[in-house]
């Protein structure tokens, strides 16, 4: 979550970015975690600070909303297109969205 509870294609293709260019973009994977009911989310992080915030309070880490904000699922594609639109290649664009971490679990994962 960043500090503007925004979760808009924009503001995560800016952490994409972000990240992107401090360590290339072989190294960054997005997490992707459905949450269907924000407001029962939110309660849920409110009543175990302890969990989301072990070093801090709710709002050092971003998550002192009233309701935090997430962004639906369908919006992969948007972010898929802005990463294409800004320059990234079809195949850091895979591994951003996925094949990145793919590659990181077949390599210390024993299967």
């Amino acid at each position: 979550m960043n500090a503007q509870n925004d979760p808009s294609v924009e503001a995560v293709v800016k952490h994409i970015d972000y990240i992107a260019n401090l360590v290339g973009p072989e190294h960054v994977g997005i997490g992707l975690d459905y949450v269907y009911d924000a407001e029962l989310t939110t309660r849920r992080v409110k009543q175990n600070a302890h969990i989301y915030a072990p070093y801090g309070t709710l709002k050092d880490y971003n998550y002192d909303w009233d309701v935090q904000r997430f962004m639906e699922p369908e919006a992969i594609a948007d972010i898929a297109e802005t990463l294409l639109r800004r320059g990234y290649s079809e195949e850091n664009v895979r591994g951003i969205l996925g094949s990145n971490c793919v590659r990181v679990m077949e390599a210390n994962w024993k299967v």
